[in-house]
């Protein structure tokens, strides 16, 4: 029984892996594009640990629903990646605490523009569950 189980559970694991590889291939998310073609809902900027962070909220942007963009300038390093995942949950934990409709997160990829040194990470909101 729980080698079923866990199979089941790998089986599960794998098919949101494979989701989440689709979308990266479905669609064309990067820096230059969500500045050229998307318009935030919402922008909001962020100074943590001197470091400064741009986080875009967008309802449809190249295809993606309910997309969130944290963007920073300079180094991409460990310290910037854990605060842009710790910004996103804080977001989440903000708007789920205050609206009735509970959004997840999905992890899509990160990018990094060399000739601007500008870094972005790319998740989208999961609707909440009916």
């Amino acid at each position: 029984m729980k080698k079923l189980a866990f199979i089941l559970a790998l089986l599960c694991t794998l098919g949101c892996a494979n989701a989440v590889n689709l979308l990266k291939a479905k669609y064309k998310l990067s820096i230059d594009s969500i500045v050229e073609e998307c318009l935030p809902a919402e922008e909001h900027t962020l100074l943590v640990f001197r470091t400064s962070f741009l986080a875009f909220r967008y309802n449809e942007c190249l295809g993606v629903e309910e997309l969130f963009v944290i963007m920073w300038a300079g180094e991409h390093t460990e310290f910037e990646e854990k605060l842009s995942d710790l910004l996103l949950l804080e977001y989440l934990r903000q708007h789920n605490e205050h609206n009735k409709e509970q959004l997840g997160h999905v992890y899509v990829l990160s990018d990094r523009d060399e000739e601007t040194e500008l870094n972005a990470k790319f998740w989208y909101f999961l609707p909440p569950s009916e």
